[in-house]
């Protein structure tokens, strides 16, 4: 499943619910959509993550789709997991060392993240619709139980 998306709907969309659901909202986080010449010099991939633990600030990088080639990826592109992926390095931010960071991989760490990002993304996938309707199904519960709507 290809998902593309523009810089708008990552930031106002995408970047808050999934601040969220990884307890991230104490974060300052960025994220933006650069050509793949503008992006943090050796962090070249689909998406790269600079970040400041001390101050909770990130910023995230989102390779541009011009620049993507189907050829060198299996499965097609999605942006969606991309910015989830370099959140969930956040989440893991104490886990690397800051050699991790500035030069190598720990490609142990990086493989538990990709698949970590795999499962996030199937579960709302899957069950995104579900919730809604759970949701609205408890605030009429609520409404009709307390005659005040659960949300004003």
């Amino acid at each position: 499943m290809e998902v593309i998306l523009t810089e708008k709907q990552l930031e106002e969309d995408y970047l808050p619910f999934w601040q969220s659901v990884l307890s991230l909202q104490d974060w300052r986080i960025t994220v933006s959509i650069v050509r793949e010449r503008d992006m943090l010099k050796d962090h070249r991939g689909l998406a790269n993550c600079w970040r400041n633990c001390d101050d909770k600030a990130a910023r995230i990088q989102i390779r541009d789709q011009a620049d993507f080639n189907p050829e060198d990826f299996i499965i097609g592109r999605d942006m969606e997991d991309d910015l989830v992926h370099e959140l969930v390095h956040i989440v893991f931010t104490h886990l690397e060392s800051p050699r991790d960071r500035k030069v190598e991989r720990n490609d142990d760490l990086e493989r538990a993240i990709t698949q970590m990002t795999a499962a996030l993304i199937t579960l709302k996938r899957r069950n995104y619709q579900e919730l809604l309707d759970r949701s609205a199904r408890f605030a009429a519960a609520v409404e009709s139980r307390c005659g005040e709507p659960l949300v004003r």
